[in-house]
């Protein structure tokens, strides 16, 4: 939904120009209801960021997932001073663990339960694959949102040390090698 958003918003200005106005109609207002709703349905008091989900029990699952709050507020679904507070806090928690940024970002800063996970997760332990693991797949949308608010040191830093990973061949090395992604030992 954080990454619909933008969408939304694209495709009502370029359709028309496209000359498929009638395809536009609606995308605003569907954004618009996006946004009204984001913040409300996965903002958790307790941590202050947004979690991952909430199940139709509405409980909110939360594993200080770092690159969904991320993608949030990167792309404007989340607007700015509400971005800055989550983004300050999850920032916090990351450095509070000593988040190895430099292989990239996890999907989560805390363990997954298996009960959270996909069956084929189950029983690995943190920082494998997505519990936890470092990649730069979803990095872009941090790094990101770190500059909408104005954390230009922090974004700064990681996009230093990551391109100092590609720069010295230790982020990729082919489907299979597991240099795609790490676990916070390296």
């Amino acid at each position: 939904n954080a990454l619909l958003y933008p969408a939304l918003r694209t495709l009502a200005r370029v359709l028309p120009r496209l000359g498929r106005p009638a395809m536009a109609e609606g995308l605003d207002a569907w954004a618009d209801r996006l946004k009204a709703s984001y913040l409300p349905a996965f903002l958790n008091p307790a941590t202050g960021w947004l979690a991952g989900w909430r199940c139709k029990e509405g409980k909110l699952h939360d594993h200080a997932f770092i690159t969904i709050n991320g993608a949030a507020v990167a792309t404007g679904v989340v607007d700015i001073d509400a971005g800055r507070d989550i983004m300050a806090r999850i920032w916090k928690e990351a450095s509070r663990l000593r988040l190895p940024y430099q292989w990239g970002m996890p999907a989560s800063l805390w363990p997954i339960p298996d009960e959270d996970l996909s069956e084929i997760q189950h029983g690995f332990s943190f920082g494998y694959y997505a519990n936890g693991g470092l990649t730069t797949a979803q990095s872009r949308h941090v790094v990101a949102a770190l500059y909408r608010v104005g954390m230009t040191a922090e974004a700064d830093d990681v996009l230093r040390k990551i391109c100092g990973g590609c720069a010295d061949a230790e982020l990729f090395g082919g489907a299979k090698s597991g240099v795609d992604n790490r676990s916070w030992d390296g």
